[in-house]
Protein backbone atom coordinates (compact mmCIF):
# COMPACT_ATOMS: atom_id res chain seq x y z
CA UNK A 1 0.00 0.00 0.00
CA UNK A 2 1.07 3.46 -1.11
CA UNK A 3 1.97 5.63 1.96
CA UNK A 4 0.97 8.77 -0.51
CA UNK A 5 -1.58 10.33 -1.40
CA UNK A 6 -3.13 9.37 -5.02
CA UNK A 7 -4.11 11.99 -7.68
CA UNK A 8 -7.27 11.93 -7.21
CA UNK A 9 -7.16 12.06 -3.26
CA UNK A 10 -5.33 14.99 -3.93
CA UNK A 11 -7.51 16.83 -5.99
CA UNK A 12 -10.16 16.19 -3.81
CA UNK A 13 -8.63 17.19 -0.74
CA UNK A 14 -7.55 20.48 -2.24
CA UNK A 15 -11.05 21.02 -3.17
CA UNK A 16 -12.28 20.80 0.12
CA UNK A 17 -9.24 23.30 1.10
CA UNK A 18 -9.61 25.48 -1.01
CA UNK A 19 -13.25 26.26 -1.01
CA UNK A 20 -13.29 26.22 2.61
CA UNK A 21 -10.83 28.87 2.66
CA UNK A 22 -12.26 30.89 -0.07
CA UNK A 23 -15.87 30.59 2.32
CA UNK A 24 -14.08 31.96 5.06
CA UNK A 25 -12.58 34.52 3.33
CA UNK A 26 -15.84 36.24 1.93
CA UNK A 27 -17.30 35.43 5.45
CA UNK A 28 -14.16 37.61 6.96
CA UNK A 29 -14.72 39.99 3.84
CA UNK A 30 -18.64 40.48 4.51
CA UNK A 31 -17.94 41.49 7.87
CA UNK A 32 -14.66 43.94 7.25
CA UNK A 33 -16.63 45.52 4.63
CA UNK A 34 -18.78 46.92 7.08
CA UNK A 35 -15.71 49.27 7.60
CA UNK A 36 -14.91 50.21 4.19
CA UNK A 37 -11.66 47.38 4.57
CA UNK A 38 -10.56 44.76 3.02
CA UNK A 39 -9.32 41.48 4.72
CA UNK A 40 -5.99 42.01 3.79
CA UNK A 41 -6.69 45.38 5.59
CA UNK A 42 -7.74 44.49 8.52
CA UNK A 43 -4.69 42.37 8.89
CA UNK A 44 -2.46 45.05 8.59
CA UNK A 45 -4.88 46.64 11.27
CA UNK A 46 -4.38 43.91 13.29
CA UNK A 47 -0.48 44.08 13.15
CA UNK A 48 -0.46 47.51 13.36
CA UNK A 49 -2.00 47.12 17.16
CA UNK A 50 -0.33 44.07 18.21
CA UNK A 51 3.31 44.48 17.46
CA UNK A 52 5.13 46.11 20.17
CA UNK A 53 6.32 48.44 17.74
CA UNK A 54 6.03 50.33 14.54
CA UNK A 55 6.46 48.06 12.46
CA UNK A 56 8.25 48.45 8.35
CA UNK A 57 5.51 47.86 5.34
CA UNK A 58 8.36 44.93 4.54
CA UNK A 59 7.80 43.87 8.16
CA UNK A 60 4.03 43.45 6.97
CA UNK A 61 4.70 42.59 3.58
CA UNK A 62 7.14 39.06 5.26
CA UNK A 63 4.01 38.74 7.85
CA UNK A 64 1.33 38.67 4.75
CA UNK A 65 3.49 36.74 2.27
CA UNK A 66 2.26 40.10 -0.17
CA UNK A 67 4.49 41.48 -2.42
CA UNK A 68 6.37 44.77 -1.11
CA UNK A 69 4.32 46.75 -3.68
CA UNK A 70 0.70 45.69 -3.20
CA UNK A 71 1.55 46.51 0.98
CA UNK A 72 2.51 49.60 -0.23
CA UNK A 73 -0.63 50.19 -2.23
CA UNK A 74 -2.95 48.96 0.95
CA UNK A 75 -1.32 50.76 3.06
CA UNK A 76 -1.40 54.60 1.21
CA UNK A 77 -5.28 53.78 0.81
CA UNK A 78 -5.57 52.80 4.15
CA UNK A 79 -3.66 56.55 5.09
CA UNK A 80 -5.93 58.08 2.81
CA UNK A 81 -8.97 56.87 4.92
CA UNK A 82 -7.58 57.80 8.22
CA UNK A 83 -6.66 54.33 9.64
CA UNK A 84 -2.79 54.35 9.61
CA UNK A 85 0.20 57.52 9.27
CA UNK A 86 3.21 56.59 7.20
CA UNK A 87 6.62 57.99 8.76
CA UNK A 88 10.25 57.81 7.99
CA UNK A 89 12.03 55.66 10.25
CA UNK A 90 14.52 58.47 12.55
CA UNK A 91 17.98 56.13 11.58
CA UNK A 92 17.35 54.80 8.25
CA UNK A 93 15.67 57.40 6.32
CA UNK A 94 14.93 54.99 3.72
CA UNK A 95 12.72 52.87 5.93
CA UNK A 96 8.58 53.69 6.44
CA UNK A 97 7.45 52.66 9.24
CA UNK A 98 3.70 52.34 9.96
CA UNK A 99 1.46 53.44 12.82
CA UNK A 100 -2.07 52.93 13.62
CA UNK A 101 -4.34 55.88 14.15
CA UNK A 102 -7.22 56.60 17.14
CA UNK A 103 -9.05 56.01 13.71
CA UNK A 104 -7.48 52.84 12.60
CA UNK A 105 -7.85 51.53 16.54
CA UNK A 106 -11.35 52.26 17.00
CA UNK A 107 -11.97 49.91 13.33
CA UNK A 108 -9.48 47.81 15.09
CA UNK A 109 -11.66 47.13 18.12
CA UNK A 110 -14.71 47.00 16.39
CA UNK A 111 -13.72 44.03 13.52
CA UNK A 112 -11.60 42.08 16.28
CA UNK A 113 -14.78 40.04 17.30
CA UNK A 114 -14.42 38.76 14.42
CA UNK A 115 -18.06 36.69 14.64
CA UNK A 116 -17.80 35.01 11.52
CA UNK A 117 -14.38 33.18 11.95
CA UNK A 118 -15.84 31.96 15.41
CA UNK A 119 -19.41 30.90 14.32
CA UNK A 120 -17.46 28.97 11.55
CA UNK A 121 -14.40 27.54 13.38
CA UNK A 122 -16.55 26.95 16.19
CA UNK A 123 -17.91 23.87 14.28
CA UNK A 124 -15.33 21.65 15.15
CA UNK A 125 -14.54 19.97 18.70
CA UNK A 126 -11.23 20.87 20.30
CA UNK A 127 -10.00 16.89 19.35
CA UNK A 128 -10.78 17.84 15.50
CA UNK A 129 -8.38 20.66 16.04
CA UNK A 130 -6.02 18.71 18.04
CA UNK A 131 -5.98 15.89 14.96
CA UNK A 132 -5.92 18.67 11.80
CA UNK A 133 -3.77 21.23 13.03
CA UNK A 134 -0.08 19.18 12.65
CA UNK A 135 -1.49 18.55 9.03
CA UNK A 136 -2.46 22.16 8.21
CA UNK A 137 0.60 23.44 9.48
CA UNK A 138 2.48 20.42 7.58
CA UNK A 139 0.46 21.82 4.52
CA UNK A 140 1.67 25.45 4.75
CA UNK A 141 5.27 24.76 5.30
CA UNK A 142 5.53 22.74 2.32
CA UNK A 143 3.52 25.44 0.30
CA UNK A 144 5.72 27.89 1.58
CA UNK A 145 9.13 25.28 0.50
CA UNK A 146 7.44 25.02 -3.08
CA UNK A 147 6.79 29.22 -3.88
CA UNK A 148 10.19 29.39 -2.55
CA UNK A 149 9.45 31.59 0.48
CA UNK A 150 12.43 30.86 2.57
CA UNK A 151 11.90 33.04 5.21
CA UNK A 152 8.06 32.90 5.70
CA UNK A 153 6.65 33.54 8.70
CA UNK A 154 5.36 30.15 10.38
CA UNK A 155 1.94 29.65 12.06
CA UNK A 156 3.56 29.35 15.63
CA UNK A 157 5.17 33.00 15.03
CA UNK A 158 1.49 34.20 13.78
CA UNK A 159 -0.18 32.63 16.69
CA UNK A 160 2.33 34.37 18.93
CA UNK A 161 1.34 37.75 18.02
CA UNK A 162 -2.48 37.23 17.54
CA UNK A 163 -3.15 34.41 19.90
CA UNK A 164 -3.38 36.44 23.30
CA UNK A 165 -5.60 39.38 21.75
CA UNK A 166 -7.89 37.34 19.98
CA UNK A 167 -8.73 35.28 22.78
CA UNK A 168 -9.35 38.28 24.89
CA UNK A 169 -12.54 38.61 22.31
CA UNK A 170 -13.63 35.31 21.60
Amino acid sequence: MSSKCSVDQIAEFWAYLDYAAFAINKARDKDVRKFGLSVVQNKILVILELFDHNPTIGEIAHILLREHASVVNLTNKMEAKGLLIKYRDQVKKSIVRLDITPKGRKAYKKIVKRESLVNILSSMTPEEYRLVKPFLNRIYEKALEEAGIANGIKIPEIWDLVGKEYKQHV
